[in-house]
């Protein structure tokens, strides 16, 4: 059965993911400009190289996935 997921985790993962996304992109990217219209500086350009941002994707994906079968594990173990 699935459970609703509440109206403030939704904008709250939402907008992390957003902004999440846009930072990621920030230092990958040179024609990212995060803080437009505001500024059209990209303070996050290249503050890890393209090789390190990488490893870390592969690496939170990885750790997602574990904390995802743990929680299904404890669940199933719980019902």
């Amino acid at each position: 059965m699935l459970e609703k997921i509440p109206w403030r985790v939704s904008v709250f993962s939402v907008l992390t993911g957003s902004w999440l996304h846009i930072v990621l992109d920030a230092i990958m990217h040179r024609d990212v400009r995060p803080f437009v219209p505001f500024s059209d500086v990209n303070p996050f350009l290249r503050i890890i190289t393209v090789q390190q941002l990488r490893q870390f994707c592969v690496f939170t994906a990885i750790l997602s996935v574990a904390w995802i079968g743990l929680a299904w594990l404890l669940r199933v173990q719980r019902d």
